[in-house]
C-alpha cells in the first residue's frame, strides 16, 4: 500500500519573466531537489529481469525529471538550450517541470500558476519563486491591451536589458491614439450634421 501525496495549487498574477528569471527559478528547483534526489540520470544498463525491475523501481524513488516546456512546442532539459532556438525570442506559455517532488510552474496570458506536491520542501521553493513572479507582474498589459490579447510571458532577453514597455510598443499606442481621435473627430462631426438637419 502507498501513501498519496496531496496537491496544493497556487495562483499567482500574470508575468513578463526574462531569461535570468528561469535561470534563478532553475537554480531554486534543482537546488533544493538534490537535497533529496537525483536529477535525470542515465538508468544503467543489467541482464537480470529482476535486477532491471528493482532497478527501475529504485530509479523511480530516487531520481526526478526536470523539463521545461515551451509553447508545446519545445522542450529543454535546461534554460542554457534556449540558445538552440535561434527564430524565436518571445513565448506566449512557459512550463517548468519537476517530477520529484512534482512541481509544475506555468505561466499564460491569464494567470501564474502553480501546482505541486503539499510538503515542505515543495512550500520552500513556492516561498523562493514567489517573489521573482511579483516582481514581473503585467497588470498594466491587461487594462491596455484587454484581456483577449495575447502577451509574451517569456522572453530570451535578460532583465538588464529589457526595452521600456513604451518604446517597446509606441507603433501600436501611437496607431490606437489616432485611430482614437479619428473616431472621436468623426463622431462629433456627425453629430454636428445632424444637429444641423434638425435631426437631433
Amino acid at each position: 500500500m502507498k501513501k498519496l501525496k496531496k496537491q496544493i495549487h497556487t495562483f499567482l498574477p500574470t508575468a513578463k519573466i526574462f531569461l535570468d528569471d528561469v535561470e534563478k527559478i532553475e537554480e531554486i528547483l534543482k537546488e533544493s531537489c538534490f537535497s533529496t534526489y537525483n536529477i535525470t540520470p542515465n538508468e544503467p544498463k543489467l541482464d537480470s529481469i529482476c535486477e532491471i525491475q528493482r532497478t527501475r523501481e529504485l530509479f523511480e524513488e530516487s531520481y526526478s525529471s526536470y523539463i521545461i516546456k515551451l509553447e508545446d512546442e519545445y522542450e529543454l532539459e535546461s534554460i542554457n538550450e534556449i540558445i538552440e532556438i535561434a527564430d524565436k525570442q518571445d513565448f506566449y506559455n512557459l512550463e517548468i517541470l519537476l517530477t520529484k517532488p512534482y512541481f509544475n510552474l506555468e505561466l499564460d496570458q491569464f494567470n501564474t500558476q502553480i501546482y505541486c506536491d503539499d510538503d515542505s520542501l515543495c512550500i520552500g521553493m513556492i516561498e523562493r519563486i514567489k517573489p521573482i513572479i511579483l516582481k514581473r507582474k503585467t497588470y498594466f498589459q491587461h487594462w491596455l491591451f484587454g484581456i483577449n490579447k495575447k502577451f509574451v510571458v517569456f522572453t530570451k532577453e535578460r532583465s538588464n536589458q529589457k526595452t521600456n514597455f513604451f518604446i517597446k510598443n509606441k507603433d501600436q499606442i501611437i496607431l490606437s491614439s489616432i485611430s482614437a481621435i479619428i473616431g472621436a473627430l468623426f463622431a462629433t462631426l456627425f453629430r454636428f450634421i445632424l444637429i444641423g438637419q434638425g435631426t437631433l
